[in-house]
């Protein structure tokens, strides 16, 4: 048996394998003799057909199968015996059989072929802010609001209102209603995700108003369609009086002043900015790595990776939405450049966990079950977990980048200053403060999974359980 193995780049692989006839006839004969008993064809008894007979019906079948699980075994015998990290299963691209023997082509793609760089004492910026009395009183704004009334009013005069509207789809030319095309949807103008422009459109109207809008002219990723749009109700809503009474119930009991919400409050965005600085950190180490480690990727993991985003930005993970094709294709060709990255850090990642021997332990797990599935007992919760490769594979990140974080050295800066390059350059050569996370006593610094909230398909999962149980 022969092996040749030729690179075809981008991590794929093209492994030759040449059989002489002494090294397949021994797996041809049983492979006949295998389905001989169960041969039935006419004039003959069952399992009673002369081979020759069979060779001459089937021999071409039998023999391609036959060879096709010899092609598999040797593949991973191959494998296993020189302890290759291989991606996917093998395509087994041609089996070219003759006289002498049969030659195996098999195309497959391997892990990259890299030297790790230092990713010891990363230097990064570490982005900090102190919460304001501003924030706290937005966000207790927005509790009243939350826990407040509606009432029906006959004029948008604010964006405190709930708008129920009728959107009529026009044609292009006449910009006449089309038949068919005609829904009603709730707006919260309050909201964030409202355009812009449609709160514009809509404050100062009153109930039967209507206007001429076309979404995309403020939003690309709209439809490029006219609508009608007409004012059917108007809510208006009066925000909840913030009293001792409110305080305790959205509290569970735990606070009554609003000094004491106003306290937690603070904690609690301050909480929210720390995340968002860890994030920022996060994504700088990353992106050092992935600079540092040039290597090529699979490219149709590159691929699969740019379609996932996409159907992320454009909303098609709800399947209600139909799905543009090739909307999707144009969106993914444009953030292939942050799929490579993302594929190119999964390896990285991988062989620092590998080279580091970080593992997913017992805790980390249970930490986990404890949050997300009240409503099971540990081990079973814990099992559910590490079912999911996707959970199992966030663990590992979230550990990786705890281990990276603790050994980098970071210079404090402003988030408005991460935004902007020139300042960072500023900032890179004052006389600004270096924290080495290993000697830094900082509860901010210290990585753990109690700030782990991102695992959203936890969420889901345990969600979905509670559903079921009901």
């Amino acid at each position: 048996m022969e092996k040749t193995i030729k690179d075809l780049g981008e991590c794929k692989k093209e492994m030759l394998v040449v059989l002489t006839n002494d090294e397949i006839q021994d797996r041809l004969e049983k492979a006949y003799l295998n389905i001989l008993p169960n041969i039935n064809l006419k004039g003959f008894r069952k399992g009673k057909v002369p081979i020759n007979v069979v060779k001459r019906l089937y021999g071409k079948e039998i023999e391609e199968d036959s060879l096709k699980e010899y092609a598999a075994e040797i593949f991973n015998n191959y494998v296993k015996e020189n302890e290759l990290k291989v991606i996917g299963e093998p395509n087994i691209h041609n089996i070219d059989k003759d006289n002498n023997g049969a030659t195996i082509t098999y195309h497959y793609f391997a892990y990259p072929e890299f030297d790790l760089g230092e990713y010891k004492g990363i230097q990064i910026f570490e982005p900090i802010h102190s919460v304001s009395d501003e924030e706290i009183d937005k966000r207790i704004e927005t509790i009243r609001y939350s826990y407040g009334k509606f009432e029906e009013v006959q004029t948008i005069e604010n964006e405190d209102c709930l708008v129920k509207i009728k959107l009529d789809e026009l044609d292009k030319e006449t910009l006449v209603p089309i038949l068919g095309k005609s829904e009603e949807t709730q707006v919260y103008l309050k909201s964030d995700t409202v355009i812009k422009e449609l709160k514009e459109n809509l404050i100062g109207k009153t109930i039967g108003d209507s206007f001429i809008f076309n979404p995309h002219k403020y939003d690309n990723h709209s439809p490029d369609t006219n609508y009608s749009v007409k004012v059917l109700s108007i809510t208006q809503n009066i925000p909840a009086e913030l009293n001792s009474e409110l305080i305790s119930n959205i509290t569970q009991g735990r606070l009554t002043t609003y000094e004491e919400l106003r306290e937690e409050l603070g904690y609690e965005i301050q909480d929210e900015w720390n995340e968002k600085s860890r994030m920022k950190m996060e994504d700088q180490i990353i992106e050092k790595l992935t600079e540092i480690n040039d290597f090529d990727v699979p490219q149709h993991m590159v691929y699969s990776t740019s379609i996932k985003l996409a159907a992320d930005v454009l909303g098609y993970n709800d399947k209600k939405k139909e799905i543009d094709q090739q909307k999707l294709f144009n969106v993914a060709k444009d953030l292939e450049p942050l799929s490579k990255k993302l594929v190119k850090w999964s390896f990285i990642k991988e062989k620092i966990a590998n080279k580091e021997n970080i593992e997913i332990e017992e805790y980390d797990v249970e930490n986990l079950a404890e949050k997300y599935y009240q409503n099971l007992d540990i081990k079973t919760a814990s099992k559910k977990i590490l079912e999911n490769e996707q959970i199992v594979s966030k663990l590992l990140e979230r550990k990786v980048l705890d281990f990276l974080l603790d050994f980098a050295i970071t210079t404090e800066s402003s988030f408005e200053d991460l935004e902007n390059p020139v300042a960072n350059e500023d900032i890179e050569h004052e006389d600004s403060e270096v924290h080495d996370h290993d000697n830094c006593d900082d509860p901010t610094h210290h990585h753990n999974l109690e700030h782990f909230d991102e695992t959203e398909e936890a969420t889901e999962i345990a969600n979905k359980e509670e559903n079921n149980e009901e």
